[in-house]
């Protein structure tokens, strides 16, 4: 009986190597999860949802804006990753998984805060 091997899922390390093709920005947004967050934008999200309006909503607009510069790096990065792919080159596989991952991360963090800043605190 001769076993059959799954398909390697888009968010495993061997989906590149395996010939797996780059995925499409919007696919990586779409498999963002608020779970997939880090700890590092946890902790600032939730230091500024603690805070009173109207600094609260200033905080998310720095937040927002700080994680929107950190992912057009990675989508650069990500970019140039996946001009320069080869095959067999196992260095730049590796480096497009991590910048998936980076990516789902910082789309993660984003639909958060933006979740969070969309519902105002009372000023009185």
């Amino acid at each position: 009986m001769e076993q059959v091997q799954e398909p390697v899922r888009a968010g495993s390390l061997w989906y590149y190597r395996d010939g797996g093709k780059r995925l499409s920005l919007k696919k990586i947004r779409q498999s963002a999860d608020a779970s997939q967050m880090t700890a590092f934008m946890r902790e600032k999200i939730t230091a500024a949802d603690r805070l009173p309006e109207p600094q609260r909503s200033q905080a998310f607009r720095s937040l927002r804006a700080e994680t929107l510069a950190e992912l057009r790096n990675v989508i650069g990065a990500y970019r140039d990753l996946a001009r320069q792919g080869q095959p067999s080159c196992a260095d730049v596989q590796c480096s497009l998984y991590v910048a998936t991952c980076y990516l789902r991360f910082e789309f993660a963090a984003l639909q958060v805060i933006d979740e969070k800043a969309a519902r105002q605190l009372s000023l009185f």
